[in-house]
């Protein structure tokens, strides 16, 4: 009876070196992707700096634009002041009803000066400041401003992606002297290498102890016979994950 049970527990503790020859290899997996995982994410930060530098020139002209709207307005809210201020006195006078009356049509629309019209009108602006012009083309431009269809700009995206050379050279004026793709890091490279080496010796030993498991097992019926409530049955209540061996080699290999 102790020939067997020796086997069953040389069998046990070959499994059990398999069993931890397999955690380790899962912890250097989990170790190369977190790896991979941080190599990833610096190389997206760095393709994705040309993309806010855009965004921000993009801001950058909405405060623009804003800055000069706001004062092409108090440029004209000034003009109105001095105009009032300087306007004669007989004019601020009421018209008596009679010559209401008698006022011919033709004088009504004379009313409607430029100086009269609502101060967010783009002809009022484009009348009065030294920005006027510029004021007006935003103006202009903000009452035109449509976004773009889907469409629309899934066609300016192929054209810009269609000049690959005006790209790079965006790219090279933006980021000079930084590579569209980091090279590899070295040391990446070796820990890649070594955990390969390692995969294949962890492979190629988990088929030696399934050769020699082979080799070494016993009959079903001495095993049935020798340990009649023994220590292969202690051990598969305490660990039943034994008795489970097989199918994990079968799919391991």
């Amino acid at each position: 009876a102790g020939g067997p049970e020796s086997q069953i527990a040389v069998k046990i503790q070959r499994y059990e070196d398999v069993i931890d020859s397999l955690k380790r290899l899962l912890e250097a997996e989990r170790r190369r992707t977190k790896q991979a995982r941080a190599a990833h994410t610096l190389e997206l930060q760095q393709r994705t700096g040309l993309q806010a530098l855009l965004r921000q020139c993009v801001e950058d002209i909405r405060e623009r634009r804003k800055a000069l709207e706001a004062e092409a307005q108090r440029e004209r809210s000034a003009s109105d002041r001095d105009q009032a201020r300087n306007r004669p006195i007989s004019a601020l006078r009421p018209v008596p009803a009679a010559s209401a009356v008698a006022r011919p049509l033709s004088a009504a629309p004379s009313a409607l000066t430029p100086t009269n019209r609502r101060p967010n009108s783009a002809a009022g602006m484009a009348a009065h400041g030294p920005f006027a012009g510029v004021a007006g083309t935003a103006a202009a431009s903000a009452a035109n401003d449509v976004p773009l269809t889907p469409s629309e700009r899934q066609d300016l995206i192929s054209t810009l992606l269609s000049h690959e050379d005006v790209m790079r050279a965006v790219f090279d004026r933006a980021f000079p002297g930084v590579t569209p793709h980091p090279p590899s890091d070295p040391y990446l490279d070796r820990m890649a290498a070594w955990q390969e080496q390692r995969d294949a010796q962890v492979a190629a030993n988990a088929k030696v102890l399934a050769a020699a498991k082979n080799a070494v097992l016993p009959p079903a019926t001495a095993i049935k016979e020798s340990t009649p409530g023994g220590m292969l049955l202690k051990e598969a209540a305490n660990r039943p994950w034994v008795l489970n061996v097989d199918a994990m080699l079968s799919d391991f290999l």
